[in-house]
């Protein structure tokens, strides 16, 4: 039933409340004896008992239903787009390493130098790539103008990013032209010079995405976790892939 027919149909029964209120009031300002055989003032006592608690159910039911449509919304699009988890995104990384742990199929990343993130998992990372795994870092170019821009709004040394940027391609060079390489894993960067891209983590079917703020570093901005296969997660896949399959926007820097 639609929500405005609800909210009628209450409301009619608040007014047959209020009316039996009512009438239970005028039999006392009558003052008539009886009623259907009955004492007046027991019809008067059931007819306001009645009246009364039909408007406090319709009143509680109205607030209920209010409440409840408000949540329904709310839910619905949750479960729309499959939003399972928003979080400050360093907290949200104990959950994220704990997928990578178990990565099967491969990882797509959106970010800069990932300093902090190699430090934690970059030998998990290496011998994922060995197990078959394949990886793609879209980064912004070592070479772009933007990266100047981005240290000031992280409060970074000049050249900081670029710096990391470059050490991490290195370590990715490092791990593909690894002489004991077997399988078909590998990492993949492509480089891209414009404004920055919002931090994307796909990690086998789990999407994590995230802005990127003034003034903090990307570990301190929100970040919000889509589920496998909802709308939100393909949306943000396809984002992805939009701009790494982009000539004009990326260039391949190695794979």
């Amino acid at each position: 039933m639609k929500y405005k027919s609800i909210i009628t149909i209450e409301v009619i029964i608040f007014l047959i409340g209020l009316v039996l209120v009512l009438i239970g009031l005028l039999f006392e300002i009558n003052k008539i004896g009886t009623i259907w055989g009955l004492e007046r003032a027991t019809v008067q006592n059931v007819l306001i008992s009645v009246g009364c608690s039909i408007i406090a159910s319709s009143i509680i039911s109205c607030l209920m239903t209010i409440y409840l449509n408000a949540d329904k919304e709310s839910r619905r699009v949750i479960e729309n787009w499959g939003l399972n988890n928003i979080e400050i995104r360093s907290i949200l990384n104990y959950e994220i390493n704990e997928k990578l742990d178990h990565m099967s199929k491969g990882m797509d990343i959106v970010a800069f130098g990932m300093k902090n993130f190699l430090a934690a998992k970059g030998l998990i990372l290496e011998q994922k790539v060995k197990q078959g795994c394949k990886i793609r870092i879209l980064t912004m170019h070592p070479d772009s103008e933007f990266l100047a821009r981005r240290d000031i709004e992280e409060g970074n040394s000049s050249g900081q990013i670029k710096k990391e940027i470059e050490d991490m391609i290195h370590w990715a060079q490092g791990i593909n032209n690894a002489p004991n390489r077997r399988g078909s894993g590998s990492i993949e960067v492509r480089g891209y010079n414009g404004l920055p891209q919002d931090m994307y983590q796909r990690i086998d079917d789990y999407v994590y995405i995230g802005p990127l703020h003034f003034g903090k570093p990307s570990q301190q901005t929100i970040a919000y976790e889509y589920k496998p296969g909802s709308k939100g997660a393909e949306h943000y896949t396809e984002y992805f892939l939009s701009l790494w399959e982009n000539d004009s926007f990326s260039e391949k820097i190695f794979e």
